[in-house]
């Protein structure tokens, strides 16, 4: 048994703790220790917390979050596994950590979603809010056609916000007659990624303005006669590829793809072997047809 006293002096408290046996006192060193124990545990750990977000700025519950010392990408080695959580509803995550010897890096995993590797510099304490794209299936594109008014919106807008719109620029550039007006409508969204890349997309449609390079260059190419989609493609690869070398050298490798009324057509380089780019690049054209030329509607320069 043991009593706190509470004795006031001058203004002053003092606290006396009168021990009465020994298992109260041997309990009061127990508290001490674990107390200690705590307290030398906390100062080597921190807390990191944060939130996970999709494409459109929506939490994502359900995202597993993995806690690496060092690049997990790199030699086992160079890494090790601090902790994993997983976000709660509100796509929220918070988890005390060993102080990383290393760079902290966080991996994102969630089924339908790409998964990140991404590296947190300090100071690693700060609320982070992290992006992971969802992966587009290509019947998810293609039943756009189907679609109207505000649930084409609505449909374009999750396509948009998905990961890496390059992936299905070719299937949206097919049927850009469909969901042109649409495009144009989410190039003035509110959020500013479903803007970027609904402007990327028209830029790369050729609804953009023409810059120096494309106007200097049109008309591009001239049927000698009506050909077919098949040979209309071996032609306007041939032209795009010596477009290529004239521009920056190289062995350009192009895929063109037409929309349905085949009066359009979008072009990607891969390009080798460039003086100026010696890791390889890529290129895009877009090409219409406008009375019966095929003329160079907008370019996406090298990257």
């Amino acid at each position: 048994m043991f009593r706190l006293c509470d004795t006031r002096r001058g203004g002053k408290v003092i606290v006396r703790v009168q021990v009465g046996d020994q298992s109260a006192c041997s309990l009061l060193l127990v508290f001490f220790l674990g107390l200690c124990a705590l307290l030398a545990g906390c100062c080597g750990r921190i807390l990191v917390r944060g939130q996970i977000v999709d494409g459109i700025g929506r939490p994502l519950p359900g995202v597993a979050v993995e806690f690496y010392d060092g690049n997990p990408g790199g030699a086992p080695s160079d890494c090790r596994l601090l902790g994993k959580v997983k976000t709660n509803s509100q796509g929220k995550y918070r988890e005390r950590l060993p102080i990383p010897v290393a760079a902290l890096h966080k991996r994102l995993k969630k089924e339908g979603y790409v998964e990140c590797l991404l590296r947190t510099d300090p100071p690693l304490t700060v609320r982070r809010i992290d992006v992971q794209r969802r992966l587009v299936p290509e019947a998810e594109v293609r039943l756009l056609t189907t679609l109207r008014g505000e649930e084409l919106d609505q449909a374009l807008e999750e396509v948009l916000g998905a990961f890496n719109i390059s992936d299905v620029m070719c299937l949206l550039f097919q049927i850009e007659d469909h969901v042109g007006p649409a495009l144009r409508r989410a190039a003035e969204n509110k959020h500013p990624a479903i803007r970027a890349a609904a402007s990327r997309v028209l830029l790369w449609i050729g609804s953009a303005e023409d810059t120096a390079f494309v106007r200097r260059r049109m008309p591009l190419y001239t049927p000698p006669r009506a050909i077919s989609a098949s040979e209309l493609r071996v032609a306007i690869n041939a032209v795009t590829r010596e477009l290529v070398i004239e521009e920056i050298g190289g062995r350009p490798v192009c895929h063109t793809v037409l929309n349905r009324n085949a009066d359009k057509a979008l072009v990607e380089c891969h390009i080798v072997g460039a003086p100026e780019y010696p890791k390889g690049c890529l290129c895009s054209f877009s090409l219409h047809k406008i009375n019966q030329r095929w003329v160079l509607k907008s370019f996406l320069g090298w990257r």
